[in-house]
């Protein structure tokens, strides 16, 4: 089984359970930083004090993050174009430039005025030795987003363009790392192509659901009855009808895998008492089948 290692807590405080040059791929998705500001807007101030409040902590995520990679390694920062400006001032501040950017055009009409948003960014920063397994791969790619029905996360991201990524930043057994992990997606494309992944999260309700996915992720092969290159052939043929293995087990299962962590999710969004309102129990009971506890470290072993 491929390991995995789930931190709970803010990233600047648990990014140093990761060793230093042991990640050859980070790939993650910050706070956009979209509509943040210190001022209203009909005081008509500029607003360029906020994107640069932004682009300290930009900043600050590229000069933790930068330590633990490999020589040869890649960090992949997914981007609205608003937070452009920020994150470029803060690649100038910690004197690491992207050396390019991927455009991801979800073919898909989103929302947005007068134009409809139907692409994000992704920059790449590299280290010095960084070579890309296929010098033909183009910057801009295509995959349609996640169904807003199938969301358990606001930006969950499409596994299988995560994939492409990581194909091509990464070999097999390789360590992959997220530290805004979210629902865990990116972990789950590092598994399945039989990479190691670290994660982080500050959620504890999402990284309940990270957990489910992360956990049925790492046990696909033995849960299948192989493993290896017969997992990336069958995760190939289901890419060609647009599914993941993930998308096969929740359909072969009970219910979804993630329906508990979405409800924690759902709670403490809106301020609600989870206890009260699910019961005690239910939540107890939860967090032991998921291996959380108040140290909030997730670990799954070979």
């Amino acid at each position: 089984m491929t390991s995995y290692k789930l931190l709970v807590g803010d990233m600047f405080d648990m990014i140093d359970e990761v060793d230093p040059f042991s990640v050859k791929c980070a790939c993650i998705d910050p706070p956009y930083m979209i509509g943040t500001q210190s001022v209203d807007r009909a005081n008509k101030i500029d607003p360029w004090a906020d994107l640069m409040n932004a682009a300290r902590f930009y900043r600050d995520v590229l000069e933790v993050i930068r330590p633990k990679l490999t020589v040869d390694g890649s960090l992949w920062v997914f981007m609205n174009w608003r937070g452009l400006a920020s994150l470029y001032r803060a690649s100038c501040d910690a004197k690491w430039l992207p050396a390019s950017c991927m455009v991801w055009n979800k073919d898909w009409p989103g929302t947005g005025a007068p134009l409809r948003a139907s692409h994000e960014l992704c920059l790449l920063y590299t280290m010095d030795k960084f070579a890309g397994a296929d010098k033909a791969t183009k910057d801009v790619q295509t995959c349609k987003p996640v169904p807003t029905a199938h969301r358990v996360h606001q930006a969950k991201k499409p596994v299988q363009l995560l994939k492409r990524i990581l194909e091509f930043s990464t070999r097999e057994g390789d360590l992959v790392l997220d530290c805004f992990c979210g629902s865990g997606s990116t972990g789950v494309a590092a598994l399945e192509l039989g990479r190691e992944f670290v994660g982080i999260e500050s959620n504890v309700g999402i990284a309940e659901c990270a957990s489910d996915r992360l956990m049925a992720a790492a046990n696909q092969g033995s849960l299948f009855g192989f493993g290896g290159e017969a997992m990336r052939v069958m995760a190939a043929e289901l890419a060609k009808i647009g599914k993941t293995i993930e998308d096969v087990l929740i359909e072969y299962t009970d219910e979804p895998l993630f329906t508990e962590g979405k409800r924690v999710y759902r709670a403490r969004e809106k301020g609600d008492d989870y206890g009260k309102r699910y019961g005690e129990p239910s939540r107890a009971l939860h967090l032991r089948k998921c291996g959380v506890h108040r140290s909030d470290t997730f670990r799954a072993r070979r």
